[in-house]
């Protein structure tokens, strides 16, 4: 299953803009979301959104989880 950038970016509550910056810094490809467990999983990830609020990663990478179909993300 394929999503557009505006999709993605609505599910994960951020900007289209946001997501694309993501894309150039390397932490999140849109052509690979079936490999998200591979990025929501990375300590650059975590990282970034820790900086940014307490559990916003944690938060995102559910909610990527969840809108990818992934079921068990334990």
């Amino acid at each position: 299953m394929e999503y557009t950038v505006h999709e993605l970016a609505k599910l994960a509550g951020i900007t289209p803009r946001t997501l694309r910056y993501y894309d150039e810094i390397g932490l999140l490809k849109p052509a690979r979301i079936k490999m998200i467990e591979m990025y929501v999983d990375d300590e650059r990830f975590t990282a970034y959104y820790d900086k940014i609020a307490p559990g916003c990663a944690a938060f995102l990478r559910d909610a990527m989880r969840i809108y990818t179909g992934i079921k068990d993300y334990n």
